[in-house]
Order: structure tokens, then C-alpha cells, then sequence
């Protein structure tokens, strides 16, 4: 009798646990558990305009650059996109998904003079 009560109580107490006697399985027992049901995590896109590469330093060994305010080297991390090179006016990050470049020369034009035009 008592083997038969331990092994009820052990059943009771599992089942507790596990959350077998709640009215969510009572109404689908193929639902997954409410720890499984949290919402997904979103991840914010990342493009070529939340960077604003405002200085870039290129010696002979030291290769640095300052994006959004923040001192980077490569390999470094900013807002989701990693330093993968610095060049003299551009910077070249990567994402999970994608590469891009953010350029010095954002804002300008070229503008090209054939020789002779002057008058």
C-alpha cells in the first residue's frame, strides 16, 4: 500500500511540475509549453544609413575610424555591423546579411573640367 501511494504522490508531484494538469493541455495536448510561446526576437535592420563616419585615421600600423561618435578598429563591433577594413575615406562593415561601405564623401559631387573649356 505504501509502494502504491508513493508511486501516486510521485505521479501527482511530476505532473504539477510539468504542468500536465493545466487547462491549456486539458483543451490541446499537442500546444507547445508557454516558455516556448514567447514572442521572437527582433532584430532592427541595419543599413548604410545608421553609420555617419565622421574621421578616419590611416598609418602605417594603426588603422582607425570614428562612426556614430565611437573609436573603432577592425574587427570591432558598432550597432550590429563588424569593422571588416578602414581605407583612407571609407570604411567597409559587415552584417549578418550583408557588406556595405560608408564613405567620408557622402555629400559631394564630382564635378570633372575638360581642359580648354575655360573662357
Amino acid at each position: 500500500m505504501k509502494l502504491v501511494s508513493c508511486c501516486l504522490l510521485t505521479a501527482v508531484l511530476v505532473s504539477a511540475v510539468l504542468g500536465f494538469g493545466s487547462s491549456a493541455y486539458a483543451s490541446d495536448p499537442t500546444r507547445p509549453p508557454a516558455w516556448m510561446q514567447q514572442a521572437p526576437i527582433v532584430v532592427p535592420s541595419v543599413s548604410r544609413a545608421n553609420f555617419n563616419l565622421q574621421q578616419v585615421l590611416v598609418r602605417d600600423d594603426q588603422r582607425l575610424a570614428v562612426i556614430n561618435g565611437e573609436l573603432l578598429r577592425v574587427g570591432q563591433r558598432i550597432s550590429g555591423a563588424q569593422v571588416i577594413e578602414i581605407k583612407a575615406a571609407e570604411v567597409v562593415l559587415k552584417t549578418s546579411q550583408k557588406r556595405f561601405v560608408v564613405s567620408l564623401l557622402n555629400n559631394t559631387r564630382v564635378i570633372r573640367e575638360t581642359v580648354g573649356s575655360r573662357k
